[in-house]
């Protein structure tokens, strides 16, 4: 089995979409997904999977909106991804400093221009 993030882009955020934690777990694991742990008040879910990430994404993505009634925007990093990432990154958290790292649910076009 695979372990991976799943990231629910403004979940929990200045209370509002607030899923709480118990039903985010839960509609995990009825999605056939196992070792479901969710993370403080993110919307960030752990979760282990033999499958492609692809077909139970779109399977939840329904649920949040069926169940609370908005969309949401959802993807998911394996751990090693996250932990290459970490282990890569040229900024290194030293002491009390925290290493932020944000995704990308898709590769940016480099031909974009910028404006500032």
């Amino acid at each position: 089995m695979t372990k991976y993030i799943a990231f629910l882009r403004a979940i929990n955020v200045g209370g509002h979409t607030i899923i709480k934690m118990t039903d985010r777990k839960q509609m995990f694991k009825s999605s056939g997904l196992g070792n479901v742990q969710t993370y403080i008040q993110s919307g960030n879910v752990i979760f282990e999977s033999d499958e492609d990430d692809t077909p139970f994404l779109e399977g939840i993505a329904r649920q949040v909106e069926s169940a609370w009634g908005y969309k949401t925007e959802l993807f998911v990093r394996s751990i090693r991804e996250v932990q290459s990432i970490v282990t890569k990154s040229p900024f290194t958290a030293k002491g009390d400093e925290t290493l932020h790292i944000g995704f990308l649910k898709e590769k940016p076009d480099r031909n974009i221009k910028r404006s500032c």
